[in-house]
């Protein structure tokens, strides 16, 4: 880490020196795995690729963490999922769609909500070269990449239509019942309840 105070501008797009600089707290997380051997040559001396998957959820709980809130006002409970996604599958982003804004008068719009919801499903590709295992108290399992995903299973709300839309949620593609989603992909999905 490298911490630098500048009198002058180093014309990086500041414009200016800088000499506010505050200390800040910072959590590390050092991971220590061992290699399968391969019954051939002994360890595999091929290039590691990705992580495993502990290494891959304790990278989401530093970058990521729960948050909780609570309101005194609301004491319900509820869930949209029945069941948790498989390990490997990790959802980025799930937000409520609008339908298009309406303009009127200057300064004045009227934004309404829909029924649909976008979700954003990330697949972790994982080194199979690694002896880890999970915590203990997480049982998790993995999903085979061949296999299709059928959200409907997870949702306690039964999604009407679920169709594949671009990163961006502004281009529709066909709709589907079950997604194939392959390690290090990311799809988009509208979900209609």
């Amino acid at each position: 880490m490298l911490d630098r105070r500048l009198t002058n501008d180093d014309d990086r797009g500041l414009n200016q020196g800088l000499n506010d600089n505050l200390l800040t707290q910072s959590t590390f997380l050092l991971s220590i795995e061992k290699f399968i051997k391969s019954p051939a040559n002994g360890y595999d001396t091929t290039t590691i690729g990705y992580h495993s998957l502990p290494s891959q959820h304790a990278s989401l709980r530093l970058h990521s963490p729960i948050i909780i809130m609570e309101s005194e006002f609301a004491k319900s409970s509820f869930s949209l999922l029945k069941s948790a996604f498989p390990c490997d599958i990790y959802a980025l982003s799930f937000r409520p769609l609008s339908a298009p804004t309406i303009y009127g008068e200057p300064d004045q719009f009227r934004v309404s909500s829909t029924d649909s919801a976008a979700i954003i499903l990330q697949r972790f590709g994982t080194e199979c070269g690694l002896k880890s295992t999970m915590p203990s108290g997480i049982s998790c399992s993995i999903s085979d990449s061949s296999d299709p995903i059928s959200l409907t299973e997870y949702f306690t709300l039964n999604p009407t239509e679920i169709q594949s839309i671009s990163l961006t949620m502004l281009y529709e593609n066909e709709k589907t019942t079950k997604i194939e989603l392959e390690p290090m992909e990311i799809k988009s999905l509208k979900i209609k309840f």
